[in-house]
């Protein structure tokens, strides 16, 4: 299910520090934020929402070097 009302969110606030494992094997760090900031997705491969936005979210991340 998705949310649909829109969250608050404290713009401009240091990330608190974590590391999360991938399923790629590899792992994210608050060390891999950028300039704009960082995104982290917590998404399902089945869920229906996810896949119907799959091809848009693959093709965000390999345009993702000019986006940065």
């Amino acid at each position: 299910m998705v949310l649909l009302k829109r969250q608050s969110c404290d713009f401009g606030k240091k990330a608190v520090d974590f590391i999360l494992p991938g399923v790629d094997g590899r792992t994210g760090a608050t060390t891999c934020m950028g300039k704009k900031g960082l995104l982290v997705m917590f998404i399902c491969n089945h869920c229906p929402y996810v896949k119907r936005c799959k091809s848009g979210l693959l093709e965000i991340l390999a345009n993702l070097n000019s986006l940065v």
